[in-house]
């Protein structure tokens, strides 16, 4: 009898979703302002605050322990526009991928970016250095438990009539 009180609870909780036991890769990213150092601006310098990062995602990997890498695809290859808000840009069922552990995840956009200024009708391009970001700490995946990681980008101030730019960062970490 006590055996099938067990039982009948748990499909029970399970069906109202109590017990879950799926387990996803996440990615948010969100956009904070930094404050330059120091900016030598003159009289005719036009100087602008950006509010939005706009950058495609092309692809997110995980790199096992053994070296190999899995490309993951993703479903909705578009533009993004990141602003102050976290925002999902990637989701990943890891059913498949349980009890695997990983070295690396990388997140990476196309070089080619612009970024939306406040008080001025055209956004700016720029071009990242580096557009991959890897997080370089182990993480496994376990039955249950999603993988949240935050990617946050980092802009400045900008004069826009010179043009002088001061490139987004991109930072990882894992929640």
């Amino acid at each position: 009898m006590r055996k099938l009180l067990l039982i009948a609870t748990a499909t029970f909780l399970s069906s109202c979703g109590v017990i879950d036991t799926s387990q996803y890769l996440n990615v948010d990213m969100y956009g904070v302002y930094v404050a330059p150092v120091t900016q030598e601006v003159t009289e005719t310098d036009v100087v602008a605050t950006p509010y939005a990062l706009n950058v495609t995602l092309v692809g997110v990997s995980g790199v096992r322990t053994d070296g190999s890498a899995l490309q993951w695809e993703i479903d909705d290859v578009s533009d993004l526009t990141i602003v102050d808000r976290a925002q999902r840009i990637f989701q990943l069922d890891l059913a498949d991928l349980e009890d695997e552990t990983f070295s690396q995840l990388v997140v990476t956009f196309e070089s080619d970016y612009t970024l939306s200024l406040k008080g001025e009708d055209t956004d700016l391009a720029g071009t990242f250095t580096t557009s991959a970001i890897t997080y370089d700490t182990a993480f496994q995946v376990e039955t249950g438990k999603d993988l949240d990681f935050s990617l946050k980008v980092s802009w400045q101030d900008i004069i826009v009539n010179s043009q002088i730019v001061t490139e987004p960062a991109l930072a990882i970490s894992k929640d």
